[in-house]
């Protein structure tokens, strides 16, 4: 599973970085992304115990994730914004959005590789 994964699925989200990911959807300039960015990279680091590089990339797939519960036109807007896309269904501007047959085939394989790695 991946990092981002448990995050979202084991509860292992921490409320600072909850508090950050409030700010996503408000964000209107390229300044405001960053600093957005840069602050939910900070938590990770700090929290997770990885390096800086890390925490960026695991930060734009928290936001590409959570862009996926706006409308379309606001996640290709999150998506261009914060330079990001969502880490199951890529970026809403090339892909769409997926069908409900798609997303669900997509979570079982997901799921199944979880518990691969995990032994189950």
């Amino acid at each position: 599973m991946e990092l981002w994964q448990k995050r979202w699925f084991d509860g292992d989200m921490p409320l600072q970085a909850k508090t950050v990911l409030d700010r996503v959807f408000t964000a209107k300039t390229v300044e405001e992304a960053k600093s957005i960015l840069k602050a939910l990279a900070d938590v990770h680091e700090k929290t997770f115990g990885i390096d800086k590089a890390t925490a960026l990339i695991e930060a734009k797939k928290d936001i590409g994730y959570i862009a996926g519960y706006g409308s379309p036109q606001k996640r290709d807007a999150i998506e261009k914004l914060f330079d990001t896309e969502h880490p199951v269904f890529g970026r809403y501007s090339e892909k769409g959005s997926p069908n409900a047959v798609d997303a669900y085939r997509m979570g079982l394989e997901l799921g199944r590789k979880a518990n691969r790695e995990s032994g189950n």
